[in-house]
């Protein structure tokens, strides 16, 4: 009797540690992000800083991946079914955490508003926002306050392209978005009116940008491990604050 339980402990042994070596990641892993350079983007090399991050990183620790650009909205839907096992490039929330195990940061961002220098446009808190509709895309997280604040006119799109036009047009008066991702944005999509739009202070928020990992997928903690270990080997060497000037990112680990 003796011997068949302890037969059993060492099959329930085995199968644990086949469960939780390199070994489950034996394809790919699917990584899932949006058009939002030169973070990430389709005709960026690489596919922009955060896969090439990712990849650097991972392959530190012998795992490949497949990144997949789509709109933020159905990468969010992809880590909450667990059909993608990680999402690159996004801020915490306590929403998020429910089915995402967040990364170490990987640099600080300022979310802003921006508006028609014509409109001028001012405020101080986020009340003085009232009047105003402002662009946000679905599925999008602009700061604590400013997502809980029921009281301002959001209005939704797929994208930040979406909103760069609907500024421009004159259908938004505000919209909300990273200083960095929407200006080389703006310099790419609307050239002829960057000279237009203006960001307004204060910031709405500074936040740490994260990778995302689906807590619907197996072995998601020893892959979150092995990710911030990578992590920390390229910022111990320099080759993180390298990558980022590659790729026009200045990296920012202080609040």
């Amino acid at each position: 009797m003796k011997k068949i339980f302890s037969r059993r402990i060492w099959l329930l042994a085995c199968v644990l540690i086949l469960t939780f070596t390199p070994s489950t990641w034996a394809s790919p892993i699917l990584v899932m992000g949006d058009e939002s350079p030169p973070y990430m983007g389709e005709s960026l090399p690489n596919k922009g800083f955060l896969p090439t991050l990712f990849f650097t990183a991972m392959a530190r620790q012998g795992i490949q991946i497949q990144t997949n650009i789509v709109p933020w909205a159905r990468a969010i839907q992809a880590v909450q079914s667990g059909q993608s096992q990680v999402i690159l490039g996004l801020y915490f929330t306590q929403e998020r955490s429910t089915y995402l195990a967040f990364s170490q940061p990987i640099t600080f961002i300022e979310t802003v508003l921006f508006s028609l220098k014509s409109r001028q446009i001012q405020y101080q808190s986020l009340i003085d926002l009232q009047p105003y509709k402002i662009g946000v895309v679905r599925g999008s997280s602009y700061g604590k306050d400013f997502d809980n604040a029921d009281f301002i006119s959001k209005y939704q799109v797929a994208n930040e392209s979406q909103n760069i036009d609907m500024l421009i047009w004159g259908r938004l008066d505000l919209f909300a978005g990273s200083i960095d991702v929407l200006w080389h944005m703006i310099g790419i999509q609307a050239p002829t009116s960057k000279h237009k739009i203006e960001t307004l202070k204060p910031a709405l928020s500074s936040r740490a940008l994260h990778i995302g990992f689906s807590k619907l997928s197996p072995g998601f903690n020893n892959l979150l491990i092995k990710f911030n270990r990578g992590l920390a080997s390229m910022t111990k060497d320099g080759s993180l604050e390298k990558l980022g000037k590659e790729h026009g990112v200045a990296i920012n680990l202080k609040d």
